[in-house]
């Protein structure tokens, strides 16, 4: 049935650009099938299918956007609905997204509970005492897993914020196989920004794990690594990210100098409404704290007798 409505989307498509018939089905099949397709008498194949909608000069995402009346899919809005739940600390809410979808026969609604789990696990599991457990799923999916798409990147970008749940090693191969796969799909151009954000979010996690467990040497070269990142120079995020980036890291080797930056870089971000300012003064009050008693108990030049 959603295969033959796929044709009277197309029709609503064609006819709102003003294209003809021909213009829509040349090269991909016959004008008496297409128009069958259209009215909904039959189903195409999926290459058949992503031709049409490539003559009808748009993208997949475009296309099902539109066939869903401009609404997102179900676990995309389930995702967005968690990530704006964390944004403004609502964990009982996450809570009972987790016990709502846990046994969910979707895969992605079901990791969507275990990402709402995980949120209010980074966030309080030192005072609920929280097991791993629910977890454990993700790690052995991805562990498992021998070719990552874009979605895959995005939903392991959680598991780099879970402070010593597994060994180094795991975290370093999640890491790299984020960053692999955001070059990957480096030339989908129409989701570049998109692209941008996520891996400069995935860095930032994985920056933070770094300093929480003491490994200031590879934090310095994450830091590094994001200076030749060349997606993240047009990308208003990114940018934001790879700047926070430097000031949390030199917070442990140059106290004062940081914090002023990293003051007056949240300050701008305040002036001018970014919505994440919130939640990147949150991540920079927390390291402060910890990057101003390690620079004073190894770092502060000592003061002559």
């Amino acid at each position: 049935m959603e295969q033959t409505m796929f044709g009277i989307t197309c029709r609503q498509i064609r006819r709102n650009k003003g294209l003809t018939q021909k213009e829509v089905y040349l090269g991909v099949m016959s004008r008496s099938y297409y128009a069958a397709f259209e009215h909904g008498d039959y189903s195409i194949s999926a290459e058949k299918l992503i031709a049409v909608v490539a003559n009808l000069r748009m993208t997949m995402a475009e296309f099902m956007f539109i066939y869903r009346g401009y609404q997102a899919s179900e676990p995309d809005q389930l995702h967005h609905h968690i990530q704006e739940l964390y944004n403004h600390w609502q964990l009982d809410e996450l809570m009972a997204i987790y016990e709502q979808y846990r046994h969910s026969n979707d895969q992605l609604q079901r990791f969507n509970a275990i990402l709402a789990y995980a949120l209010v696990y980074i966030t309080s599991n030192h005072s609920l005492k929280m097991s791993t457990t629910p977890i454990d799923e993700l790690w052995a999916y991805f562990m498992n897993l021998k070719s990552w798409t874009l979605t895959d990147a995005k939903t392991a970008d959680i598991l780099l914020s879970l402070f010593r749940v597994k060994s180094p090693q795991h975290e370093q191969y999640i890491f790299n196989e984020i960053v692999n796969t955001y070059h990957r799909f480096e030339k989908l151009y129409d989701q570049e920004d998109n692209l941008a954000s996520g891996l400069a979010n995935a860095y930032l996690d994985w920056l933070q794990t770094l300093l929480l467990e003491h490994r200031y040497s590879m934090a310095h070269e994450v830091v590094d690594q994001m200076q030749t990142e060349s997606l993240f120079d047009q990308n208003m995020e990114a940018t934001v990210l790879r700047r926070l980036a430097r000031v949390l890291v030199y917070l442990y080797d140059d106290y004062p100098q940081a914090k002023r930056d990293g003051d007056k870089l949240l300050n701008w971000l305040t002036n001018l409404h970014y919505g994440q300012t919130n939640i990147l003064t949150a991540i920079f009050e927390v390291h402060k704290l910890r990057g101003q008693t390690h620079y004073e108990r190894y770092k502060m030049p000592k003061q002559s007798q």
